[in-house]
Order: C-alpha cells, then sequence, then structure tokens
C-alpha cells in the first residue's frame, strides 16, 4: 500500500516538473518583450523574467502572511498548551488521589484533594475525592457537606444522593435512607443499585404495596430474572396479606394470598394461610382442591396437617380414603409416603404402615425422623414390644430431624418459614429441604432388618388388616343405617 502511495507521488512530481520544463522551453523560444513606464522610470525585459518576477513576490506574501498568523495565535497556542499541562497534572493528582482513597491513606488522600481544588476548576471531581478523604479520615460531618454540596449539581446529584445514602445506612437512619433512595430512584429509576436499595428500604419498613410496584418496575426494565420474579412477588404479596389481617381486613388479605398463590402455586405459607381462611368460611372442597395442586408441585407436612381438616368424617378409615386424594398427586414422594403411613397407623393397618416405611430390600424409606418414630410406634401398638420401640427411638436420635426450611444463602435452618433470613436478612431466601451438611442418600442401617419379622408375619398381618377394614367398613355403614332410622323416626 504505501509503495502504491509513494510511486503516486512521484508521478505526480514528475508530472509537474515535466510541465514546468516545457513551459520555460517554450517561454525561451518565446521570449517576448515587456516594458513597463513609471514615473519617468522604465523597464524593458522579457515575459519569462516577469513570471519569475511574480512568483517571487507571490512567495514573498504568503511568508508574511504565515508569519502574521504565527504571531498571532502564539498566545492562544502558549495558553492552550499551559492549560494541557495544568490539566494533566490536575488529573495525575486526581489518579493518585483515588488510588490513595482505595489503599485507605487519608493524608496522601487529603493533599491530592487539596492539589485537585487547586489545579483543576472543576468542582465536582475535587468534591467527590475531597468527601472520600474526609470519610477516610473519619470526619463524617465534612463528606456529609461535600456530598451535599454535589447534589446542588445536576452531574453529580446522583452521586451525592448515594453518598449520603451510604452515611445513613452506616448509621442505620433507614428513615433518612428510604427518603435518599426514593430520590435517587426518581432521577434514575433503571439504575441496579438505586433499584435494589430502594426495594431493600421498603420492604424493611413494611411499605410493601410500594415494594410490589417497584418490583414491576424492575422486570420492566429489565432488571430482574424474570423465573425468579413470581416467587419473590409471591412472598411480597403474602407480607401484604399479613399485614392485612393484622389490621382485620380479612377481604383484602383473602384477595393477596390468591395473588401470591398466583405468583407461585407451590407457595406453602400461602396456601397454608389462604387454607385458614377459606376453613373458616366453610370452604373445605376448595382448600381440598388448593392443597391437592400444590402436593404436586410441593409436598409439604403442614400441606397435609390442613389437609385433614376438609375431610367431612373423624373417622380413621374415611381420613385414610381422604388422604388418598392427595397420595395420589404425588405417589413417590418422600412426604406423600409419610402421610400414607400416619394414616395407615392411625386406621390401625399395621402391616400396610410397615410396607410403605420399610422397602422390600429391608431399608428404611429415605432415613427420615419421621419413619423411624413411627416405627416405633408400630412396635408399641402392633406387638406391645417395648423394647424393640425403643431401639427405633435411639436410632431415630442419631439421624437428624430434617428436611427444614433452609436459608439458600447463608444455610441457616429453622423449623417454621418466615420471608426474612435473621442470621443475613435475606428476603424470600428459604427453601424446604435437607440440611447441606446431611446426606440424602445413605443406606438403611442393620437395625432395619433385625426388626423386619419374616414374611408370614407379615401377610398374616395384612391379611389381618384387610379384615379390619373389612369389618371396620361394615360397622361404619351399619351405623349409618341406624342413625338413618333415628333420623326418620
Amino acid at each position: 500500500m504505501w509503495e502504491s502511495i509513494r510511486m503516486l507521488r512521484w508521478l505526480v512530481f514528475m508530472f509537474f516538473t515535466g510541465g514546468a520544463a516545457i513551459l520555460a522551453a517554450w517561454l525561451a523560444d518565446r521570449p517576448g518583450t515587456v516594458k513597463i513606464e513609471w514615473e519617468g522610470w522604465g523597464v524593458d525585459t522579457t515575459v519569462g523574467v516577469v513570471l519569475v518576477l511574480i512568483a517571487i513576490f507571490s512567495i514573498a506574501v504568503s511568508l508574511v502572511y504565515q508569519g502574521f498568523l504565527l504571531l498571532r495565535r502564539m498566545p492562544g497556542k502558549i495558553s492552550a498548551s499551559w492549560r494541557n499541562s495544568r490539566r494533566e497534572k490536575g488529573y495525575k493528582a486526581l489518579t493518585r488521589g483515588m488510588v490513595a482513597v482505595a489503599a485507605g491513606d487519608a493524608g496522601e488522600a487529603r493533599r491530592n484533594a487539596d492539589r485537585v481544588s487547586q489545579i483543576l476548576n472543576d468542582p465536582p471531581l475535587s468534591m467527590l475525592l475531597s468527601a472520600q478523604a474526609a470519610q477516610l479520615n473519619g470526619d463524617e460531618e465534612a463528606a456529609e457537606q461535600f456530598f451535599k454540596e454535589m447534589v446542588k449539581t445536576k452531574d453529580t446529584a446522583f452521586l451525592g444522593f448515594r453518598g449520603l445514602f451510604n452515611q445513613a445506612m452506616k448509621r442505620k437512619d433507614y428513615k433518612v435512607a428510604l427518603e435518599l433512595a426514593s430520590k435517587a430512584y426518581q432521577g434514575n429509576p433503571k439504575s441496579p443499585w438505586v433499584a435494589e436499595a430502594f426495594l431493600k428500604l421498603q420492604m424493611r419498613h413494611g411499605i410493601w404495596r410500594e415494594a410490589i410496584n417497584t418490583h414491576n418496575d424492575m422486570l420492566r426494565n429489565n432488571l430482574l430474572n424474570s423465573n425468579e420474579a413470581n416467587n419473590f412477588q409471591s412472598a411480597l404479596y403474602y407480607q401484604l396479606a399479613i399485614q392485612s389481617l393484622d389490621s382485620g381486613d380479612k377481604l383484602s388479605a383473602k384477595s393477596d394470598l390468591k395473588a401470591s398463590i398466583k405468583k407461585n402455586p407451590g407457595f406453602v405459607p400461602g396456601i397454608v394461610e389462604l387454607g385458614k381462611l377459606l376453613l373458616v368460611d366453610g370452604k373445605k372442597q376448595k382448600v381440598a382442591k388448593l392443597i391437592e395442586k400444590a402436593w404436586s408441585i410441593n409436598p409439604h407436612p403442614d400441606l397435609a396437617k390442613l389437609y385433614g381438616k376438609t375431610c367431612g368424617s373423624g373417622e380413621k378409615i374415611d381420613q385414610l380414603k381422604h388422604y388418598e386424594k392427595l397420595i395420589t398427586r404425588n405417589v413417590g414422594h418422600l412426604e406423600s409416603r409419610i402421610v400414607k403411613a400416619r394414616a395407615l397407623i392411625d386406621a390401625k393397618f399395621w402391616g400396610e404402615a410397615r410396607k410403605v416405611l420399610i422397602k422390600e430390600t429391608d431399608e428404611l424409606v429415605d432415613q427420615d425422623f419421621r419413619a423411624y418414630c413411627m416405627l416405633a410406634e408400630l412396635e408399641e401398638k402392633e406387638h406391645g414390644d417395648h423394647k424393640a420401640s425403643r431401639k427405633w427411638l435411639d436410632a431415630a436420635n442419631k439421624i437428624p430431624q430434617g428436611p427444614l426450611w433452609i436459608c439458600r444463602d447463608c444455610g441457616n435452618a429453622v423449623s417454621e418459614w418466615s420471608s426474612f433470613c435473621a442470621s443475613c436478612e435475606s428476603f424470600n431466601a428459604f427453601v424446604w429441604q435437607q440440611p447441606r451438611h446431611i446426606s440424602s442418600t445413605s443406606k438403611g442401617i442393620p437395625l432395619a432388618k433385625n426388626l423386619f419379622t419374616q414374611k408370614k408375619e407379615n401377610e398374616a398381618a395384612d391379611v389381618e388388616a384387610a379384615q379390619t377394614f373389612s369389618s371396620d367398613n361394615a360397622v361404619t355403614e351399619k351405623n349409618k343405617e341406624q342413625n338413618d332410622q333415628q333420623n326418620a323416626l
């Protein structure tokens, strides 16, 4: 490429040089005569000499003009060079000051802040560095004054609000922090930091309706993961419902709980709270359908406990039949097997309950604490074997009483769900699972095999259970007929 450019320049030079030579030769063959007379003076010369004199005069005029422009522009260039040098020194001082702030060197930061203020005519930059230097020196009042001055300037208002906000949070003045976050959010709602800080403070102050609106704005501005937004909003609506309940507004509470469950159909706390309200209104069937839908998504003991209250009869056999509808929604889940075993024990179907709790391989179901306790109960009620029951209870004491509500941010484990983690203050961070340090794939212990009786005994127990089931059904039908007769009389 460069070779081509050089060749082109050479060709242009040769063209003009050749043209000048041809013109000079042509004028030499045709010298002509030029005569000039002026004020008694006379000049006789050739055309070529006149052209040369004109060229020399033009060059001289051009040089004089360039010299004039140079002299005219010289002060401006000198001033610009001085300003550039000063600006460069100022920015070097600003850089050194920011490095000093990052390193925690308060003295160096203060010195460079003074240099920036003296050299640069840029108050926002000098105020920012001065405020940070003041904070390093522990002079919070001076830093606050710098931040307040920054708020007055449009270009630095956001940085000023952030500085004042951080100071308010540091001294735990959450009311002032909320006001500052609100102003910053109004000026820059698409800032992830501002929106998140504003939302957290709204939740801290229990302003749940406004928090929901802010969360919706964040979703529209693409500041949130849409897959997690529904679960978060479900917890927000739940807190809004609890607030309504505390004020005695059950109608609003129901509406908010329905909105919570709509966002997350498997949200256990919301379903339980709404179920309680609906049971008061006598809507058992609606509560049952609500729990059955949630059970297919997120089985939980609290749902099973509430589901038992939706059964129309208090008979244990009817309860068992009622629970079968729930179990079929999520047959293979541990919670379904625990519920089934509990219902079978209550209905005195010992053999069937044992089959649910102990697999054919003589291993306990998922090493669950509740399974151990129910097997101990079986030994007591079925065989009256206190020694075997005690062995099961001793074994139960060696395993964790999980699952629990585990905070996914810090690992804090609690037995009851809450919106905020008491350990790390994370919102909606609890999930129902085994604690992280507990293995969920542990093998069955030898005790299970020792206490697992012979198959013939199990078969006999199953036959007895079936007979009991039939006889209990017959008794129930007979009692029903007698009640009908009495009512007719």
